[in-house]
Parts: structure tokens; sequence; C-alpha cells
């Protein structure tokens, strides 16, 4: 199991990334400091302790450096500062810091890094860099991190006067000293594209046999206040293991959202192929950037053991089933008392414990799969420690000592546990920074399909990331973001809603998941994690929302407490009581029927809801995401009675239809009603492309398909509501066919319901190339 691996060159080891340098990219230098002098220009040097000193001789090749020495129960943290107007420091504007620190004589359970922090004019904290650190390190290394200039004030998105930027060197309840030199900052020009896979949108797995446009492709493309769109030209095209072009399209109008559709129809079955998306300079033809997704063409009736369907549900070979699951970071044989006993929970995360377990070869994780199975339980294997790095355990270096080797070690574990029947996935990599990490993992994620194409890999994201649409899409096949509403300082717990909402939006078609939030901190006095109440309303939030799975960590910080407020008796408690009754209600939340239209006034930003349709029943789900009382007022068709399905309390229509709704602080409910058969309500245009074309898209454009001169007939496929009617240009048509654009600048699109109470309609533009 020790690298070197035998690794083929072939197609998946040509895409292995570079590892992040901050050095490589592209940028200004905006200040370089080695400590040489006190001239630091235009930034400000501030101390917090007296234990931060500089110390001549100990920097690299024997020059001065800045050294923190200080104890194991105290936190320092000296930081240079300087103020950007919004003119020198836009947003949406990335900045990369890098650091060489080095540790001599150091104890405790602490660690040092570098940060990059950002706040307002007003002196409000409103993003900061991540990870990497460290704790042992005795010789010299780079520490990098980066960050994206934030639009305003945490929440609110108001433009500041100015941005303060502030260059940290921190070390955290570490005894001994910590050594820091060689300090950089720049301005960073990175990549300007991002790309989602929209179809088919789980794992690139192609299963249709006559396929019209199944293939598509969303590429955004951001100027990142650096770039100019006018001088690009796009290309996509399929290719095949060899390099061999199949398909390919071309545009010399690059906008900041572009969709591509191909077809499926001519690949052939057992075979993978590549879609590919190229920016080039228009005048000088050099590479701005490239990237690809995997495509795998199976038999129609291949069904992966954990798949995701076309109504955004987790699939168990084939039936779809909703996901509950734990974190736990204790050792395996810790797991089987507490957790594993609990029925509704479904997906238990074992932790990254060494490469004996990870491998499989020990009998802890022998007897811990065998626990598992015995009791009907998924579990997660870990790709994470794997996935970077500059910030790795000490046994993935010693045992992967090359990122080269890091697909021989995780090709390994998927070998080894794919044929698990309880493996429900790779858990890739936790609070991941997309630009530091991203490429890493979506390599990583390869490495999955690859040897795996059952299973998905998943991460955890801590950021909205609105500004760059589809940033995260390539970084695994579930997306999972965990937003911890509930803390000390209290926020609305709508976040789970805005979160979710956001990331959907921002990776369309992807399968995302809630992190839910359930520890209580034990070492900060400020924080605290959820009431049951509070539970309760975030897992219902994040279903409303569109969560396919909720996830909840984490479970050792319980264990391993005291935790304030909470035992992990409690915990395990609110985990178990909500997650029962997602359970119990899955039949109707994962129900495919259309849901029965209704209208809502009066509710606001805290009120979410959702209606569903199960065994010939209605159902309306309501949320209060504030802290205080409210009343929301709802419009149901053709009812004229609802029951509580928590409170059995029933509820009458006024003479107009209309209900009158009490949610009081936090509060849940699940209203069941009786409703005739009905015609559907929903008029979506999930998707319309026209084969082989690229389709340019801006906010302030109508979107336009691009298409030779010559053609004067085209080959379409719409994606629609079930149940609805497609019309184009006027007539009604089936959702694929062929269209005949001879003499056409334009081609309208209107979809209406099936009940035709609802209309959705887009035009666009046909521009001859």
């Amino acid at each position: 199991y020790m690298a070197p691996f035998d690794l083929p060159d072939d197609r998946l080891q040509e895409a292995m990334p570079p590892l992040f340098n901050a050095a490589d990219i592209d940028g200004a230098l905006i200040h370089y400091e080695d400590f040489e002098d006190d001239d630091y220009g235009d930034f400000k040097l501030n101390f917090t302790s007296a234990a931060t000193t500089f110390v001549e001789g100990k920097g690299i090749d024997g020059s001065t450096c800045l050294m923190i020495e200080g104890s194991s129960e105290e936190a320092y943290h000296p930081r240079f500062q300087i103020n950007f107007d919004p003119g020198e420091a836009v947003a949406g504007d990335y900045y990369t810091l890098s650091v060489m620190i080095k540790a001599e004589g150091v104890s405790g359970s602490g660690s040092y890094r570098g940060i990059l922090t950002v706040n307002d004019d007003e002196g409000r904290w409103l993003t900061e860099s991540g990870s990497p650190s460290g704790n042992s390190n005795t010789d010299w290394k780079k520490f990098e991190y980066v960050v994206m200039i934030p639009f305003g004030a945490a929440n609110t998105y108001t433009a500041p006067d100015f941005y303060q930027l502030t260059l940290g060197m921190y070390k955290s309840k570490l005894a001994g000293k910590v050594y820091f030199d060689d300090l950089t900052l720049q301005k960073a020009k990175f990549d300007p594209m991002n790309t989602v896979l929209m179809t088919p949108n789980y794992k690139g797995l192609i299963t249709e046999e006559n396929g019209v446009g199944d293939i598509s492709l969303r590429a955004y493309v951001d100027h990142l206040n650096m770039w100019d769109l006018s001088k690009m030209n796009f290309t996509a095209q399929i290719t095949d293991d060899d390099h061999n072009v199949l398909m390919k399209t071309e545009s010399e109008n690059v906008t900041a959202a572009m969709d591509v559709y191909f077809s499926s129809k001519d690949l052939e079955v057992g075979k993978d192929y590549y879609l590919e998306s190229i920016l080039t300079d228009k005048e000088t033809g050099e590479l701005i950037q490239k990237s690809e997704w995997p495509l795998h063409k199976k038999e129609p009736d291949f069904v992966p053991k954990i798949g995701f369907d076309e109504y955004g549900r987790v699939t168990s070979n084939g039936v779809p089933f909703i996901p509950t699951s734990v974190y736990n970071w204790l050792d395996p044989q810790d797991i089987q008392d507490d957790l594993i006993d609990k029925e509704s929970i479904n997906v238990i995360q074992v932790g990254d414990y060494g490469s004996t377990v990870n491998f499989g070869t020990s009998s802890i994780a022998q007897k811990n799969e065998a626990d598992l199975h015995a009791r009907g339980k998924y579990w997660d294997a870990q790709f994470r420690v794997f996935s970077a790095r500059s910030n790795t355990s000490s046994w993935t270096t010693q045992y992967v000592p090359n990122w080269e080797d890091t697909r021989g070690a995780i090709g390994r574990i998927a070998e080894n546990f794919k044929e698990s029947p309880n493996l429900f996935g790779y858990y890739a990599w936790d609070e991941q920074d997309p630009i530091q990490h991203g490429e890493e993992l979506a390599w990583v994620r390869k490495i999955g399909e690859y040897y795996d194409p059952h299973h998905p890999t998943l991460c955890a994201i801590d950021k909205q990331n609105s500004h760059r649409p589809g940033i995260y899409a390539k970084t695994s096949d579930f997306l999972g973001y965990d937003p911890y509403p509930a803390t000390g300082n209290q926020k609305s717990l709508s976040l789970i809603s805005d979160y979710m909402e956001t990331a959907k939006k921002t990776n369309p078609n992807r399968p995302v998941y809630t992190i839910l939030q359930g520890f209580w901190f034990s070492t900060r006095g400020d924080s605290r994690g959820p009431t049951p109440q509070e539970f309760k309303n975030m897992a219902f939030q994040a279903l409303i929302a569109g969560a396919c799975m909720l996830d909840c960590y984490a479970w050792s910080d319980a264990k391993l407490g005291p935790s304030p407020g909470m035992t992990a008796d409690d915990m395990l408690a609110m985990i178990t009581d909500t997650y029962d009754e997602v359970q119990y209600l899955s039949p109707i939340i994962l129900s495919a029927d259309p849901a029965p239209y209704y209208e809502v006034k009066g509710g606001g930003s805290w009120f979410k809801h959702m209606t569903k349709r199960h065994d010939g029943k209605s159902y309306l789900f309501a949320v209060n995401a504030d802290g205080s009382d409210g009343t929301a007022t709802v419009y149901l068709d053709g009812v004229t009675e609802i029951r509580s399905m928590y409170t059995k309390k029933v509820y009458e229509a006024d003479e107009t239809g209309w209900f009158t709704i009490e949610m009081p602080s936090y509060g849940v409910d699940v209203f069941e009603y009786e409703q005739a058969d009905y015609k559907s309500s929903h008029a979506e245009l999930k998707r319309f492309g026209l084969l082989e074309t690229v389709t340019v898209n801006s906010e302030d454009e109508i979107p336009a398909f691009i298409v030779d001169a010559e053609v004067a007939e085209v080959t379409y496929k719409a994606a629609i509501s079930d149940f609805a009617t497609l019309f184009i240009n006027g007539e009604q048509v089936e959702n694929e066919g062929t269209l005949d654009i001879s003499g056409l600048d334009e081609i309208v699109v209107k979809v209406v319901s099936e009940d035709e109470r609802f209309t959705t309609e887009k035009t666009y533009q046909i521009k001859r190339s």
C-alpha cells in the first residue's frame, strides 16, 4: 500500500492538475515583506501581544524574521493593515497571501497559520481566508491563502467607502516558537470560466439510447475585473479517450453565460467520452483556459447503487430515499453503541483514522463494516485526507508523499470498498476553498468516477459564493452546504433556505444537501448549538428549499464534551427526533406527483413553504424561520378545511377560500387536506437547446443561438414540467423534433401548464455565423 503506485499513463492521469501555488498565478504584486527593515509602505503594523518580536538570524538563509512565542493557553495575532477604496479593491477581486512558516519546540493542541481578512469601512468583518494551518513542521514551509473581496457587509451587500485588508500571522494555543518570513500579497488573475454539466447531471452517466441534445453544458465566464470577454473565442467539443474530436461547436460571442448542446445518439455504449470547454484569445489563438467533464455511456438499464434522479431525489438501486446522516470523527469502535442502532440515521460518516482503516486492511475496519452491514446502515469512506496536499495528516504524507500518487491511494480505497453493499459515497473535503482546492477536488471526483461509477463523492461548503456561479459544481457529485445560523450571535435561521436556494441557482442541476449544525462548542463561551426546535426548523427548511439529503455535524464534539447546555444524549435525541419525523414523512416528501397549486400572502421571508401530493391527499409544509410569532394567509385550490398533523388543530377557509395560519416562533407544521384530482399548474421551461449549437446569454440581452449561415433546419430538445405543453413560434410541438429556421431571426418558446392557468415564455435570437 505504500507509494509509489503503479499508475497508467492515460487520460485521467493527464488530467492531474498542478498543486495550488500563489506564485504561479498571474497578477499584480501588492506588498512583499521580508522583515529586514521597518518600511511597510502603506501598511500599518499592529501587535496584539509582547510575545511577538523580530529576531535576527532565524529567518530564511539567516535573515531577520517575525517570531511569536507563547504558552499553550493564549492566542497571538500580529497583523499588517491597509485600507483600499472600492476603486482599488473591487468587489469580486481575488487576493492571495503566501508566507513561509517554521515551528520550533511547539506543543499543545493549537495551530498556526497566515490569515487574510477583509473588513468594511465600519470595521465589520466581511470574510477571511481559510486553511491551511499547521502545528508541527520544523522546516520552512510555504502556506498560501486566497480570499475574494465581497460586495459589502455580510448579508447586506452594501458597498463600503473602503475595504480594510489585514495580513495576519497567527498562533493559537501552542507553546514554543513560530517563525514567519517572506510574506507576499498579490491581486490575482484567476481563470475566468466555471462550467456545469447540466445533463447528464449526475456523474456524467448517459443511459439514453437515442438522445437528442441530452448532453448540455453551461459555461459561466466572468471578467473578474481583469478580463475582456470581447477578446475571447469559445469552443465546446466532445472527444474520446485519444483526444479525437467527435463533435464541435464554436462561438466568437463570449458572454457571462453560455449553454452548449450535443447528442449522445452516435456514442458507443460502454465507452468514456469528454465534454471540453475552451477559451482562446481571438487575436493570438493563445489558450486562456480549458476544462473537461468525463461522460460515461452505459446500457439503458444501468442503475447506480447510489444515484440521483430527474426529480432531484437520491436513489438506492433506483429507489428514492432521503439520506439522513451524522458526522462521526471518533474511532470506528466508538460508533456502535450510540449511532448504529438509531433507525432514522441511515448514513454514518466514518472518519479518516489512518491508512489501515481507509484501505480496509485492519480488523477495526472489517468489524466496523460488518456491524454497519448487519444493521443496514450506509457509511462514507474518506478521500478527504488525499485531497489537499497543503493540509493533510501526517500519515497521509507518509503513505502518499507525492501528489501524483494520490490516484493510486484513492483508487485502492475505491477498489476495496466499492462492492460494499452499505457504501453510500466518498467524502472528499470539508469547508473547501474552490480556488485553492477546486482543481484538486475535480480530479479526485474524476478518480472516484473512474474506479467506481456507483457511488458519489461529497464535499462540505461553508460559503454561498453567489458571485462565481458554477465554481463549486466541479468539486464533487453532491454539494453539502453548512451555514450554521444557530450561534451565540444569533442569525436568522432563514440562512438555511438562503444557502440552499443560492446553491441550486449558481450550481444548477447539482445534487445539493444541507449540513445541520448540531454541536455546542465546549471551548467558546460565545457560541452554542441549536435547540431541538431550531434543529427541526432547519431540517424542514432545508427540505422545503430542495435539499436531497440531511447531514449533521458533529457527533464527536458532543461525545468529547463537556458541552455547555447539551449533553451527548440530549444531542442524539435532538437529531433522532427530527430524523424520525423526516423518515415518517418521506413518502410524502419524495412523491413525484405534481404539487398542488397554492398562493401565499402576508407571509414574508420568514415563512417557508411547499405543497406535496401523495396517495390521493395533499399536504402543505410550513416553517417559521424567525424567532417571533407570525401569521400567514394561504389559498388552496378547492379546499375548505385543513388539519395540522402535529397539533391536530383544524383550520377552516373563509368565504373566499383563504386560510389564516398562526406560526409560533421557529414553528414547523404539516397540514393534510382532501383535494379532488386536479390538473397540474406547473409550466417550467427547464432546458431548451438546439443540437450542437451554443446559446449565449447575459443579464441584459436576449439569449441567442449561434447557427451556421447555411443551416435551414435544426434539431431541438426541451425539458419542461410534467403534463405541460410546449409551443414553438405559436405552434404546439413535441418536446423534441426538428425545426425549420429559414428566414427566422428568433424562436419564441412557450410552456403552458396542464390547467392552462400559467405560462412561461422565452425568446431566443438566431444569430448567423
